[in-house]
């Protein structure tokens, strides 16, 4: 392989990049992954809830207090799972907001890279079809 560069990018753009994801993930968190924090004590709550709500129905002499019991838990345990899975679901979210943004980011920069050796429109449009895995042997090829 050849000493040539034939894609250089800048450190003030490439550190500028840098800084926009980490912006990406710290706001992404401080926003909206941190409403996940205390799922357990959420649900807890949820149990406690159904609990107090239920039992002020209870008569000991037709109820199960085991049965009243077991709904909240049972309660308790579906929104954990639901909320589990929301937190689940925003943090790919998250992370696919962070690739499709990186994505742009690359094929914007590798236009800007190949544009002045051909001139046209062909170049960028090429480059926004091809597929991801597309993008990565150009530039596996490419060294």
């Amino acid at each position: 392989m050849s000493e040539f560069v034939l894609f250089q990018m800048c450190q003030p753009f490439r550190l500028s990049l840098i800084t926009g994801h980490k912006f990406y993930f710290e706001q992404a968190r401080k926003r909206l992954l941190v409403q996940f924090d205390d799922i357990d004590t959420e649900a807890d709550a949820i149990g406690v809830h159904s609990l107090k709500r239920n039992s002020k129905l209870y008569n000991p002499d037709l109820d199960n207090g085991d049965q009243l019991q077991q709904n909240a838990y049972e309660q308790m345990c579906e929104f954990h799972r639901l909320l589990s899975n929301m937190r689940n679901q925003t943090r790919l979210s998250v992370v696919a907001g962070m690739f499709h943004e990186w994505d742009k980011q690359l094929r914007d920069w590798l236009v800007q890279q190949i544009e002045p050796w051909n001139s046209g429109d062909v170049v960028a449009e090429k480059i926004w079809k091809a597929n991801f895995d597309r993008i990565v042997e150009l530039l596996k090829c490419l060294g």
